[in-house]
């Protein structure tokens, strides 16, 4: 289902696979239920596909790409629906799924192998915390490096001097956390 049939059809074709519908109640024998539109219109696409005459008791749904909690999506889970959100996390295409267990099931047989490896199961509620360290990883820490590397360009480095020291140290930090776990922090305080 799309805005209109004709770009409904074009989705169907680059994914090889379904049929183009013409209302959301063409999806009733839809083992499955994807949700992919942009995040800004995702509360209105829910609560479009919510107000349709399908039987939504324990029907699976899995929204994808939104920052929403699986029981945020209230539409859709007030009227029964095992609705679970799926979010693709840049680093090594790791996708993060949480939700109803049913949903998560129904996912997982639809997707290839590589797919379904790469599909990390997190808590329901999780999601916002995910999300937050995502952040924290990839652009949080970015302004302390920037603070590491002005700090060596006023001692006296030069600009690649400052970054390639910037790096070692930084992965050399990386390695022991990853080796020592939080015990690190106690050691640098000794």
């Amino acid at each position: 289902k799309a805005p209109s049939f004709r770009l409904a059809s074009r989705a169907v074709n680059a994914l090889r696979a379904g049929e183009p519908i013409h209302a959301y109640e063409g999806l009733a024998q839809s083992s499955l239920i994807l949700v992919s539109v942009p995040r800004q219109a995702q509360d209105h696409t829910i609560s479009e596909l919510a107000s349709s005459a399908l039987d939504w008791r324990s029907r699976p749904v899995v929204v994808l790409d939104t920052a929403k909690e699986s029981d945020a999506l209230k539409p859709l889970t007030n009227r029964g629906a095992a609705v679970a959100t799926l979010q693709l996390v840049n680093v090594g295409d790791v996708l993060a799924i949480e939700g109803h267990q049913e949903a998560i099931r129904q996912m997982q047989l639809v997707v290839d192998p590589a797919a379904r490896r790469a599909m990390q199961t997190i808590r329901t509620g999780g999601k916002s915390r995910l999300l937050a360290g995502v952040h924290e990883a990839t652009q949080g820490f970015l302004p302390v490096i920037v603070s590491v590397t002005d700090h060596f360009r006023a001692a006296g480095l030069s600009k690649q001097q400052s970054e390639n020291l910037a790096q070692a140290l930084v992965t050399g930090s990386m390695r022991s956390y990853f080796r020592a776990g939080r015990r690190v922090l106690a050691e640098k305080d000794e």
